[in-house]
């Protein structure tokens, strides 16, 4: 089910046609760059001069963030699960940069971790310990191609084919052999690379369960000091029609045990 030669195209009138019905078409490998560099050129025709366009972890950064400062893009450390937090952050300007990663997509297997990037010589998962793959070019696609190529060919021949071709490159490798629990990186860069001189800022590390619970909080403590202020402030009961204070019995007194007023004082509501 894979291979190029198992599908035909055609331009007038467009169409596709596949020689194996079970083969599946997947345009994540490079349609994502492809995709930021048509917005892009859109833009320009736009007369927009000023833009960062991203799609899926590739972006283009056309012209500055204003005050002739370049954009800034963070570079996600490749950890899982829902937790994020900023590993770099590279400065762009009239460039594009692609990130390729196996840490949101991947399958473990009685112990062993399998990668959702294929390695084309033997149509298996790529075995090696490159977690992620970030690679700056002068368009989206390239970027995004050579990013994916990294992914398969490992660090330190991915590293030499970016710096043979001067792509500024920056990786990430596990340093640990535990497919469980990949916390540990080494982190090596092209010394072309972009990489920002100023702090990063506060890194996001909260995820959905600590937010949750922290509003939980904040409702219940809002819900208590409500409660205390109507206790201790020994307010009469109200209702939308002047509630007990305002019923009394024969005697013209209230009939409520919590108003000390006589009913002929509070307001004639009934109607």
């Amino acid at each position: 089910m894979v291979g190029w030669e198992k599908l035909a195209a055609r331009t007038n009138p467009p169409g596709l046609k596949k020689s194996v019905s079970s083969v599946q078409i997947d345009l994540s490998a490079i349609a994502k760059g492809f995709a930021v560099d048509e917005v892009v050129a859109g833009l320009v025709r736009l007369n927009c001069n000023n833009v960062l366009v991203e799609v899926g972890g590739e972006v283009y950064a056309l012209g500055t963030a204003g005050l002739n400062k370049r954009w800034r893009v963070g570079v996600e450390k490749p950890q899982e699960g829902f937790g994020r937090e900023i590993e770099e952050v590279a400065e762009l300007e009239n460039a594009a940069m692609a990130t390729s990663g196996d840490y949101r997509n991947f399958n473990i297997v009685d112990g062993k971790r399998f990668s959702h990037s294929i390695n084309p010589k033997t149509c298996r998962p790529a075995e090696n310990d490159l977690a992620t793959a970030c690679v700056v070019a002068d368009d989206c696609m390239t970027a995004d191609a050579y990013a994916t190529a990294v992914m398969v060919l490992g660090p330190d021949k991915g590293l030499a084919l970016c710096q043979k071709l001067n792509l500024p490159i920056l990786i990430m490798e596990r340093s640990t052999t535990d497919p469980l629990n990949p916390v540990n990186f080494k982190k090596r860069m092209s010394a072309d690379f972009p990489v920002s001189s100023e702090p990063t800022q506060a890194k996001p590390k909260a995820g959905i369960i600590p937010v949750f619970i922290s509003a939980s909080i904040v409702f219940a403590l809002a819900i208590l000091g409500m409660a205390a202020g109507a206790i201790f402030g020994n307010k009469q009961l109200q209702g939308s029609c002047g509630g007990l204070a305002n019923m009394s019995s024969e005697n013209d007194d209230a009939s409520c045990s919590l108003c000390q007023n006589p009913s002929s004082e509070c307001v004639e509501t009934r109607g």
